[in-house]
């Protein structure tokens, strides 16, 4: 299972549950493990539960509580049950 030189973990952007092109897993080539130097937690902005760049774990320089004024049970007008 790989899609475009990405494992099964990671599928550029296409997901079973993913929000405005981003996977659950992963998230634009970045890994849910690692991305651009950030750890597991943070990833760059970008989160396996997050909807268009705002994460229920951590968001660029954002809490894992708080993302940029959104809460972590709703995200940029968009909450994770959607």
């Amino acid at each position: 299972m790989i899609l475009y030189s990405y494992t099964a973990i990671q599928l550029y952007s296409y997901t079973a549950i993913q929000l405005y092109s981003y996977t659950a897993i992963q998230l634009y080539s970045y890994t849910a493990i690692q991305l651009y130097s950030y750890t597991a937690i943070q990833l760059y902005s970008y989160t396996a539960i997050q909807l268009y760049s705002y994460t229920a774990i951590q968001l660029y320089s954002y809490t894992a509580i708080q993302l940029y004024s959104y809460t972590a049970i709703q995200l940029y007008s968009y909450t994770t049950i959607e």
